[in-house]
């Protein structure tokens, strides 16, 4: 098939007089990218008004850029779609860098748009100018800054750098629409983050009343196919293993992977393992990981239990596992051979080597429909290992005493209906992984760069395009760091925030000896005394706390009704509490399996 052949129209009452302004309106409206969030400025003036004045587009304003970053990145994790970004020039292009890394190590689709000084005032120690080139290097899928609009130069600036007017007026333009072919053709196939560098001259607010046509050559997304001697290395392993794992990380979802992972789950000699963040479901499915491995670590028989697990063939696909049990299993137990399977980076994250295969998971259990494989031992073993396990860990949860693990378990378990979660980082996510998930709800967190810096945000961008209503489950470092995600005016009313204080970092509790460090509560944990109360004052949130499993039962069904603005339910918990009760479910459990 050919390429598709997009056309772009500018249409309203008025344009950027300036022409490069234009044209990165029309690639995005070519591309099909309107979702944009913009943060205020003057140097960026021409990009606002480009895309603010197209009804193509949908805009956000958000003030803060780091937050916006973080915004479009929900946008984009839940929409599956690329979301567009527009700052000004100078340090505002730097708080974007935390989003720009958790784009590039879950492979979402960001297109950054940054404003600049023209080229003859870099490096002067202008106001709001520094280098913008590259910036996100190495962590960017592609980078360019594209060419000034030549008659936009000044004469001194011609004369010395010896920079003439070209006498093709379209040789600019063709050496940006280059750059822009490259660009979003990269956005589209690679499912990262791209930044387009953009000077503008002044006067940046000048505008014009003619509308035009730009013919833009898009680029079809297409599935990559797999060299014949690459299937058949990967045909042997599958046939000469005796012992497959497949391990899913966090997906985005779809019934195409649903479908494999059923496949893969109910075929003979293969153990499928998931996370919370995998949204996938079976009931052949091992779906929490640390509930398995960490009874095991503590069992008196641990080596014998480790070494019937290890497999010969692992098989992974999606992004970051959150699972540090799992890690640091197969790094000591480790696979003879590791394939990854799909378009996104296969990561040697278990020191055995690994190879890629760039199909899709569906594709990949169609072709093997007819390919022999192992004997159904090792995965009739580990499934009614962790049948039991499964049973005794919920009877461990129905009675433990009120604590972080408790409100998890109660908030995940009394679910009702779809909602779509969006974990913060660190512990909160860490007990996630500990109880099942309802099928019907749908998970999100930023494990590819694994930081609690935009948890809120990505939360509210996610919710903007979401189906359903969202939920924010978020510790108290988390939510206090992230504070500028309730600055804007885009929260839904049916927004809802769990935040469980336990008065700071909690899980470095749990880290081993961590807590043994002296200046532990100041320097580690950072213990504070934070008001989420006054904070939801000043953002119109709604707020009620609960300190009790009493109080959490009736505040959380009031939380959750219909409300006019969002909600916030502060759970106060008590830190000590935490850690024991964490550390006695896992010495419970390593009983059982020793019983």
């Amino acid at each position: 098939m050919g390429k598709p052949v997009f056309d772009a129209y500018f249409c309203g009452m008025l344009y950027p007089k300036i022409a490069l302004a234009r044209w990165v309106v029309a690639y995005c409206k070519a591309f099909g990218i309107h979702r944009v969030v913009l943060s205020p400025g003057s140097r960026n003036a021409p990009l606002l008004l480009g895309f603010s004045q197209d009804p193509f587009f949908r805009c956000i304003q958000v003030v803060d850029e780091r937050s916006a970053g973080f915004i479009a990145l929900g946008m984009a994790q839940v929409s599956r779609q690329p979301v567009a970004l527009v700052c000004t020039s100078g340090s505002a292009l730097a708080n974007y860098y935390p989003a720009v890394l958790e784009a590039h190590y879950s492979h979402i689709p960001l297109l950054v748009l940054s404003a600049d000084r023209p080229p003859y005032m870099w490096e002067r120690a202008d106001g709001q100018t520094i280098v913008q080139h590259n910036f996100f290097t190495p962590h960017i899928r592609y980078s360019a800054t594209l060419p000034m609009d030549d008659d936009a130069l000044p004469d001194w600036y011609r004369e010395r750098v010896q920079h003439p007017i070209p006498e093709d007026p379209h040789q600019t333009l063709s050496a940006q629409k280059k750059l822009f072919d490259q660009a979003f053709a990269t956005l589209v196939q690679d499912g990262g983050p791209v930044h387009l560098n953009l000077p503008f001259e002044e006067p940046l607010y000048a505008t014009q009343p003619t509308t035009e046509t730009a013919s833009v050559t898009g680029i079809q997304s297409h599935r990559s196919s797999v060299a014949p001697v690459t299937w058949e290395l990967f045909v042997r392993d599958w046939q000469q293993s005796s012992r497959t794992m497949v391990l899913v990380g966090m997906d985005l979802s779809s019934q195409e992977h649903q479908s494999a992972l059923e496949w893969l789950a109910e075929h003979p000699g293969v153990l499928v393992c998931t996370e919370n963040t995998s949204n996938l479901h079976h009931p052949y499915v091992i779906d929490a990981i640390d509930q398995l491995i960490g009874p095991m670590e503590l069992s008196t028989q641990s080596s014998i239990w480790m070494a019937e697990l290890q497999p010969d063939l692992l098989i992974t696909w999606g992004g970051p596992v959150v699972s540090k049990k799992i890690k640091h299993f197969l790094r000591t137990h480790p696979p003879k051979q590791h394939w990854h399977v799909g378009n996104t980076s296969a990561f040697d994250t278990y020191f055995c080597g690994v190879q890629t295969l760039p199909i899709s998971p569906k594709i990949l259990t169609e072709r093997l429909a007819d390919v022999a494989s192992g004997s159904d031992s090792y995965t009739q073993l580990w499934r009614k290992r962790y049948g039991g396990i499964a049973q005794a860990a919920q009877a461990y949860r129905s009675k433990m005493a009120f604590s972080d693990f408790w409100v998890y378990h109660q908030f995940i378990s009394t679910l009702n209906k779809p909602y779509t979660i969006h974990w913060a980082n660190s512990s909160v996510i860490r007990y996630a992984q500990l109880i099942d998930k309802p099928d019907f709800v749908k998970a999100y967190c930023n494990r590819g760069t694994s930081g609690i810096e935009g948890s809120s945000s990505t939360a509210v961008g996610g919710s903007i395009v979401s189906q359903e209503p969202t939920i924010l489950v978020t510790g108290d470092l988390s939510f206090f760091y992230d504070s500028n995600a309730w600055w804007n005016d885009i929260l839904r009313p049916d927004f809802r925030i769990l935040l469980v204080n336990n008065g700071g970092g909690g899980i470095f509790r749990i880290l081993p000896k961590a807590i043994d460090m002296p200046g532990f509560s100041q320097h580690v944990e950072t213990k504070h005394q934070r008001d989420a109360a006054a904070l939801a004052a000043t953002y119109q949130l709604g707020y009620q706390s609960a300190s009790t499993a009493t109080e959490f039962i009736s505040a959380y069904q009031a939380w959750l009704k219909p409300s006019e603005r969002p909600q916030l339910l502060e759970v106060f918990t008590n830190p000590e509490t935490n850690d024991q009760i964490l550390k006695d479910y896992f010495t419970t459990l390593a009983k059982f399996i020793d019983s």
